[in-house]
């Protein structure tokens, strides 16, 4: 692959350059540019909260302009790719530093140089994270699993007109039906991987805490769907995919009957979800009536114990709203 470095990070430059107006709106300013830069350089930061900050509304919003995992603005560069394409290092370097670029005129080169000023240093090094996240992922099926999904139909899949193959992916179209799988199962680990094609918009969820129990406030985050993951045919014992700011593979109706130790189980100990439009990893372990939940390589739910959890029966993928894409289904039986 030929890459352009300089017009790609001039890319990077316009897009700050459309963004000058905000560092005066906000008013922010947390330190100087080489604090924030030596933050973002050693620091990986956050790229689920970098993409919040992309998004975010008013004159400082980075999607009005550009798009980046399929969505987002027109007027300014395409960011596609952007974290294959530049070193992070490269990323920092022409965001806080864009008049060494080629700019336009002084004038834009004067008010991009302040840019920065427009969020906090944990803000400027989560988005930083998310630019970098953003790159093609291949698939990565653990060479020991069988697959259940074949990548051409749904045989093996209970027919439902709301879901279809295109593209060699599961896709619903978000508007009704749930999907089942024909096998029934028993012990085993499940891998999926899925993620959002919709057009992400902020909505204000609950917030849980670690015990479990929703708080009385509520945080504005980015929404493209809703689903969940359902074992042994059971609709109550699903592991959601979600927004909320809690994370997936929660079991929200095991979680609101449940108390104490059993209530904290059954609730993410980690937020692990990749930004909406990257795709996700979740590896499921059903052992009995105990569940992990893993996502992205981290354990989010530990040997959950879900009490009327049937003994045998089918997997499947719930509708709730929204669209969803599944690249990957694949299971291995435990003995």
């Amino acid at each position: 692959m030929t890459l352009y470095p300089i017009a790609v990070r001039s890319a990077v430059v316009a897009l700050f350059v459309a963004l000058g107006a905000g560092a005066a709106m906000g008013e922010v300013k947390a330190g100087t540019a080489a604090e924030y830069e030596a933050q973002a350089r050693s620091q990986a930061g956050d790229a689920w909260r970098g993409q919040q900050v992309f998004w975010r509304e008013g004159r400082a919003s980075c999607a009005g302009c550009h798009t980046a995992d399929g969505h987002g603005g027109e007027a300014g560069p395409n960011l596609e790719n952007l974290g294959l394409r530049l070193s992070r290092g490269a990323i920092v370097d022409s965001i806080l530093h864009p008049s060494k670029r080629r700019l336009r005129s002084a004038a834009h080169a004067q008010m991009a140089d302040s840019v920065y000023a427009a969020w906090s240093r944990e803000d400027f090094t989560d988005l930083v994270g998310y630019l970098t996240s953003i790159k093609p992922s291949k698939s990565s099926v653990p060479k020991s699993f069988t697959p259940l999904f074949n990548g051409r139909d749904l045989t093996g899949w209970k027919p439902s007109p709301h879901w279809s193959v295109k593209n060699g992916m599961i896709e619903h179209d978000g508007v009704d039906g749930d999907l089942w799988s024909e096998r029934d199962l028993t012990d085993f680990e499940l891998y999926v991987e899925w993620r959002w094609p919709d057009r992400p918009k902020q909505v204000e969820f609950p917030v849980i805490d670690a015990n479990g129990y929703e708080l009385k406030t509520t945080e504005k985050v980015l929404d493209a769907g809703d689903s969940g993951v359902f074992l042994r045919g059971l609709y109550k014992a699903q592991a959601n995919l979600f927004c909320y700011p809690i994370g997936s593979g929660e079991f929200w109706e095991y979680r609101e009957s449940l108390t104490g130790e059993a209530r904290r189980a059954v609730t993410p100990k980690i937020r692990a979800d990749r930004p909406i439009g990257q795709w996700n990893m979740m590896r499921i372990t059903v052992q009995g009536s105990d569940v992990t939940v893993r996502l992205n390589g981290r354990t989010v739910i530990e040997k959950a114990n879900l009490p009327g959890l049937p003994a045998r029966g089918p997997v499947g993928f719930q509708h709730e709203h929204g669209s969803l894409q599944v690249r990957a289904v694949a299971v291995r039986e435990l003995k």
